[in-house]
């Protein structure tokens, strides 16, 4: 009998059935997926709405807090980098603290990233 595969998903979002486009995608991703895998899921979310309902699918749910879109600090960032306004958003040191600090104490099988813009 061979042992489950690891999954790492990560998200811009806390994946919810009750939404529409991309979280309610990424919940049946995760509800299907979790019958023959183990999922762990990071998510950079604004808030914690739906967590309760997809940890029964994750064997581990970790969610990093995203800050507000309009942030002097994210555009004055976009003014003196290369980066646009939509993708200083998601660079967040939080995240990908928590992104390395799981695969330094984790192997996965497969690393799956939704879209960030």
């Amino acid at each position: 009998m061979s042992s489950k595969r690891k999954i790492l998903m990560i998200t811009p979002y806390l994946p919810r059935r009750c939404q529409s486009g991309g979280q309610t995608s990424s919940y049946y991703s995760i509800k299907y997926l979790s019958k023959e895998n183990d999922i762990t899921l990071i998510s950079f979310s604004r808030d914690r709405e739906g967590l309760e309902e997809i940890k029964q699918f994750c064997k581990k749910v970790i969610v990093v807090k995203r800050g507000k879109t309009w942030d002097l600090k994210k555009i004055l960032f976009t003014g003196f980098s290369t980066y646009p306004f939509l993708v200083t958003n998601y660079l967040s040191k939080n995240l990908k603290d928590a992104i390395t600090k799981e695969l330094d104490k984790n192997q996965y099988d497969l690393i799956h990233c939704e879209c960030f813009y």
